[in-house]
């Protein structure tokens, strides 16, 4: 769900937590006067989400396009390109979440990082419960780890312990099965345990942090996964922002650095 999210209607804004959008209406959760289900053609083309390409595909859904460059010259010649897109459906039985991010990193005509990532999480509500049922699936690959490439998929419980308002607290946890492959093979079962946080600062400012503890069943080993994300609009009107994120993942079995921090920024264009 968007706290305190807004449409424009006739002109109007009208303020609250969107708890369903659909190609015909949304729905706003309003702090005084309740329920209130909008008409999309009541609604301006700035709060709607159109479908690509004018068609109806992915209508209704929250499109973000990112992409990032930097670069430097001198001593050493460097140059990083990201690239991702995240999109997003919410109503009152179903949350849907996808996100794919790619990234590449050359130093003096050398890569030294090469990785994606790629994750499709579904939540399964129930109305009028805080509790709620999720799956998830996961892929990565990263040329510079002993593994290469990792499949991850789980399930389970999970609760909305701040369900609204500007800030809101989610919890997610149950079984998991990860399978690395490429130089090395390994299989393991893991028990996983997130905390998911959304802070709207304001209208086109938020930050999302995320942590996710993933124990082996098998062996005393542990990874944790931590996210932080600004994204911060640009413009009066929706569509541009900037995004500010940090990455780690903390590997116990890790012979290396157990650290693989990554930081980057980014223009988030709302599609």
């Amino acid at each position: 769900t968007a706290p305190f999210d807004g449409v424009v209607v006739r002109r109007d804004v009208v303020t609250g937590e969107v708890i369903e959008r659909t190609a015909d209406h949304i729905v706003i959760q309003h702090e005084i006067f309740g329920r209130l289900e909008i008409p999309s053609h009541e609604i301006s083309a700035d709060t709607l989400h159109p479908g690509i390409l004018g068609t109806r595909f992915l209508e209704g859904w929250d499109k973000n396009l990112s992409v990032g460059f930097s670069g430097s010259e001198g001593d050493t010649d460097e140059a990083d390109v990201l690239a991702g897109i995240t999109l997003a459906y919410t109503d009152e039985r179903r949350h849907w979440e996808l996100d794919g991010r790619y990234e590449l990193s050359y130093a003096d005509n050398d890569i030294d990082d090469h990785n994606a990532k790629a994750t499709v999480l579904r939540d399964h509500l129930f109305p009028e419960s805080r509790w709620f049922f999720f799956n998830y699936l996961g892929y990565d690959y990263d040329d510079y780890e002993a593994w290469e490439h990792r499949v991850s998929t789980g399930m389970g419980p999970g609760y909305r312990i701040i369900p609204k308002g500007a800030f809101q607290l989610t919890a997610r946890s149950g079984p998991f099965l990860t399978y690395e492959f490429g130089d090395e093979d390994d299989a393991r079962p893991e028990g996983a345990f997130g905390l998911f946080a959304l802070w709207t600062i304001r209208e086109g400012n938020t930050v999302r942090l995320s942590d996710i503890f993933m124990q082996t069943l098998d062996h005393w080993e542990y990874r944790n996964i931590s996210r932080l994300e600004w994204k911060i609009r640009v413009t009066a009107t929706r569509g541009l922002s900037l995004k500010f994120g940090v990455d780690n993942e903390y590997d116990s079995a890790s012979e290396d650095s157990k650290n693989n921090l990554k930081y980057y920024t980014a223009l988030n264009f709302d599609l």
